[in-house]
């Protein structure tokens, strides 16, 4: 008996096309909701191979919409490049499930130097390198970063040290003999310790996982002193396949000393209490008729500038332009209030605002990252 068999037009369309030489895409695509989601943060053009079908996407700061291809796939098991000429790729496979959504991101990443025995393998290079999207939760804009610590004066008959670790490592204090720790820089915010000593001259060594510094301290009843440690820029190493290679990182640890007693001084201090039988003192009498109260303007430190850039900083502020040489600091005199500033290098500029408070004044300490590409500035 002869069975007959009936082709519908989509199996007869797909016979012609192979009859004629042609293929089927391994993963067609059918309208529906977008289930593949590709973004390129990368500054420039990206090509995006998918199932051997090559598209091209822009980078996010080169497009309009944001460098954003979206897909709809069918299920099952894609296969994709992502190359950027010049710079090695990255490439794999995805198995996409019924009602998935497969979402990556293209950023530009750097390899470690391969050592063996000491001696350089490979040099890092930059690739491609994708991470996972979450589409769920909306990009938000970062929380202003707020530091607004204050020293405290120092305990009757003592003196008062303040550390301030601008560094990413716990930094570890040796004060005659007495262990400390301070913590890490966290959230662009230094870590801090006050503690209140006896007067005399302490010896110090402070210490970070790859530096440490050593030195004296003067201190006097009374003082606060603040002791910011930062660490110079590394110098760039040098990527000789074949020669020897220390892959320990050799930072210089810096401790650099301040006055902070009169900030201290300014904090306020809670009034004691006052007996309503009590008479207030002459000088605070009410004036005579006619006459008006003297009415004296908040006083201002004014603002400090310190300079951790490495470099001769220019700051402008309020029509005053300063320059402060490295590790130093500088303090422009101005009236309470809100202010913008520039501060720049001959290799970096910034802009920012600056908040003066009336007695405490304002300070502004301006730091460079390792690649010299980018302020990082504290202030109160």
């Amino acid at each position: 008996m002869q069975k007959k068999f009936q082709l519908g037009w989509p199996a007869l369309v797909a016979l012609l096309i192979l009859a004629l030489g042609g293929a089927l895409p391994a993963q067609a695509q059918e309208p529906g909701e977008e289930n593949f989601i590709f973004v390129n943060f990368i500054g420039q053009e990206l090509f995006l191979d998918l199932d051997d079908v090559t598209y091209t996407v822009p980078g996010t700061d080169t497009a309009p919409n944001g460098g954003r291809l979206a897909l709809t796939l069918q299920p099952g098991r894609h296969k994709y490049a992502a190359n950027v000429p010049g710079v090695q790729g990255s490439a794999g496979e995805f198995e996409l499930a019924p009602g998935g959504v497969f979402a990556r991101g293209a950023r530009f990443d750097e390899t470690s130097p391969v050592v063996r025995d000491g001696i350089l393998i490979e040099k890092p290079h930059t690739y491609v390198a994708l991470f996972e999207l979450d589409l769920s939760v909306p990009a938000a804009e970062p929380a202003p970063v707020v530091d607004d610590w204050q020293p405290r004066a120092a305990e009757a008959g003592k003196s008062g040290l303040a550390w301030i670790n601008h560094t990413g490592y716990e930094l570890t204090l040796d004060l005659n003999g007495q262990i400390f720790t301070v913590p890490p820089k966290s959230t662009e915010i230094p870590g801090r310790l006050q503690i209140d000593v006896a007067p005399g001259v302490l010896n110090y060594t402070a210490s970070i996982p790859f530096g440490s510094a050593n030195g004296q301290i003067s201190a006097k009843a009374g003082q606060v002193t603040g002791l910011s440690a930062v660490t110079d820029l590394p110098e760039e190493q040098e990527f000789n396949v074949g020669s020897a290679f220390d892959t320990t990182p050799n930072l210089t640890l810096r401790v650099y000393p301040e006055d902070l007693t009169p900030q201290a001084a300014a904090v306020p201090q809670p009034m004691p209490a006052v007996s309503p039988a009590q008479t207030p003192p002459e000088s605070a009498a009410t004036p005579p008729a006619g006459e008006a109260p003297a009415v004296a303007g908040p006083p201002s430190a004014g603002l400090r500038v310190e300079n951790y850039a490495g470099d001769t900083l220019v700051f402008t502020v309020n029509n005053q332009t300063v320059t402060v040489a490295p590790n130093t600091q500088q303090t422009i005199e101005l009236p309470p209030g809100e202010y913008t500033f520039t501060a720049s290098t001959p290799a970096v500029a910034a802009t920012g605002t600056a908040v003066v408070q009336p007695v405490l004044g304002g300070w502004v300490s301006v730091v460079i990252n390792p690649a010299r590409t980018a302020f990082t500035v504290y202030q109160n």
